[in-house]
């Protein structure tokens, strides 16, 4: 990931949370609690834990800033945490942690696109648990059967390869080669890059 992306990342991350508050004041508006439960789902390890510091950094920024300000409807907003390590079976069952242990009202997350899709068809939809992700980009996304339970933040990748396709025709390239990481983020980004380009495609 780019030097730029990585200074995005966070700033994603505030209005993820900034949305995810938004969503739920209306619904919490008479809630007797006294807490206003958010899960995150993170990558504290694994592949992309770099990550796991600024993003956190965001969220708690964001919160403090909430909490300072009286809160949602005078309930204060708690994080509670998940590691998901990019791993779908691992993403599930935290996500089912913070959902029937924790008792969440949202999750922030995932930040992968596989475990996003994982998280929702798995846990959050049947639970009714909203689930909004600042960076997971697959066009599968957009067709899941969520229920209107997932959100996201950043641009689909149907749009991204998309864009490289006609970077690589503005070079004048007529054929390619594609190497992509295979999960949901990879074959989607790979495909949409197939489909938008007018010359051969190899993968």
């Amino acid at each position: 990931m780019s030097k730029h992306s990585r200074s995005v990342l966070p700033l994603s991350l505030l209005a993820v949370l900034v949305a995810a508050v938004s969503l739920l004041a209306a619904a919490c508006g008479d809630d007797e609690e006294e807490q206003l439960r958010i899960g995150v789902l993170v990558d504290f390890s694994g592949p992309i834990a770099e990550f796991a510091e600024p993003t956190m950094s965001a969220i708690e920024l964001a919160v403090l800033h909430i909490n300072e300000a009286g809160g949602v409807n005078g309930q204060d907003v708690v994080l509670v945490t998940g590691d998901t390590r990019v791993d779908p079976t691992q993403g599930v069952e935290e996500a089912r942690r913070l959902i029937d242990v924790e008792g969440v009202h949202a999750i922030v997350g995932p930040l992968s696109s596989t475990v996003t899709l994982a998280v929702v068809s798995s846990v959050a939809r049947e639970a009714r648990i909203p689930v909004i992700s600042p960076s997971a980009t697959s066009p599968a996304l957009s067709t899941a059967n969520d229920d209107g339970y997932l959100f996201r933040t950043t641009i689909s990748d149907a749009a991204q390869g998309a864009v490289l396709a006609q970077l690589a025709t503005d070079e004048g390239l007529t054929s390619v080669g594609v190497l992509f990481r295979d999960d949901a983020y990879g074959q989607g980004l790979s495909d949409a890059f197939a489909e938008a380009f007018d010359g051969d495609v190899a993968a």
